[in-house]
């Protein structure tokens, strides 16, 4: 079985309560978060 690791990481974006990111359901905030993490990974490997 291949071994996963995670090598890098990216923060979710943070604002004040009912700032910019109020109408952003939390569920999309983390997928941009691993989304951006993805895709400096392989920018990293291309």
């Amino acid at each position: 079985m291949t071994e996963i690791v995670i090598a890098s990481g990216a923060r979710t974006p943070t604002g004040s309560f009912n700032g910019v990111f109020a109408n952003v359901p939390a569920c999309k905030l983390g997928a941009l978060a691993k989304l951006r993490s993805a895709f400096r990974l392989f920018h990293v490997i291309a």
